[in-house]
């Protein structure tokens, strides 16, 4: 699915009549209301993504959450639904019709069901991967555009790697002695370039975490980050310098630290609005 649904008409349009689930890792784009409320977010549009949420405190295992993934608030749990939001039959996901019936109560008070986007998660993050190299030479006034691409982690140029960052890391071809035998699959993701999103991981004390972004598991959390990753005095984020010295240890084992490009949260979902009532 290339294009944004609402989410009357995701439901049909991706699965079919009889199918009533959201699963993990779908893009919600969310309008805000006029005038602006205090208890919502100051963006013109909000990005969410759905996340199963029991990385973040959640209880029963299966049920979801949204995840904030644009604007300054990116990388923090907007919501983890209760077990009623489950679809019937099902252990996990989440139910399209519970979602717009309950919309107000748990997700947007003042927002309705029908203004919202969905989008399927594997052409999240389809951005061209444009590195700026003038990015820290550049005035201040200019800075907001060389923001928007991408650059190395390694000459990322700050201390600190902010929670709604994305990291965007190329599969790279394991050695013969990582092949896991028990499950006779690769021990990485099968897609040649995955994408994650920075988290706070709010029941780990403060911590940072990974979050798939892109591919069949997005969605999940990959990894939840030890007390030495906060950078001094800035909870916020990583440390930018423990990641690259501790990426192999804790991200890809036979990744390189130098591969990977990060982009700021803000323009995660600059994307064209592009509603289609069929599947392409």
């Amino acid at each position: 699915m290339n294009k944004w649904f609402t989410l009357a008409e995701y439901a049909h349009a991706a699965y079919g009549d009889e199918a009533d689930i959201i699963w993990r890792g779908c893009v919600l784009r969310v309008p805000s209301v006029s005038p602006p409320d205090p208890t919502w977010y100051p963006d013109p549009v909000m990005g969410f993504i759905v996340v199963e949420a029991m990385p973040f405190g959640a209880e029963p295992h299966g049920v979801s959450g949204l995840l904030v993934a644009s604007g300054h608030k990116a990388g923090l749990m907007h919501v983890i639904f209760p077990k009623e939001s489950l679809p019937e039959g099902y252990v996990y996901g989440l139910s399209t019709a519970w979602l717009i019936a309950n919309w107000k109560k748990w997700v947007y008070s003042r927002g309705n069901a029908e203004s919202v986007l969905i989008r399927d998660p594997e052409t999240l993050l389809r951005m061209p991967a444009v590195k700026s190299q003038h990015w820290k030479t550049s005035s201040r006034q200019n800075r907001p555009h060389t923001m928007s691409n991408w650059r190395t982690l390694t000459t990322y140029g700050s201390d600190v790697v902010k929670r709604g960052c994305i990291l965007r890391v190329p599969s790279a071809s394991p050695p013969e002695q990582e092949w896991d035998d028990s499950v006779d699959v690769f021990t990485w993701y099968p897609d040649p370039v995955i994408d994650f999103i920075v988290v706070d991981a709010d029941s780990f004390e403060g911590r940072s975490g990974l979050l798939v972004a892109s591919g069949h598991k997005a969605g999940l959390v990959y990894v939840i980050f030890p007390k030495e990753s906060i950078p001094e005095g800035d909870a916020r984020g990583l440390s930018t310098a423990w990641l690259i010295a501790n990426w192999q240890k804790w991200v890809y084992p036979w990744g390189s630290a130098e591969s990977v490009l990060v982009r700021e949260p803000e323009t995660i979902l600059r994307m064209p609005v592009t509603k289609s009532q069929r599947r392409p």
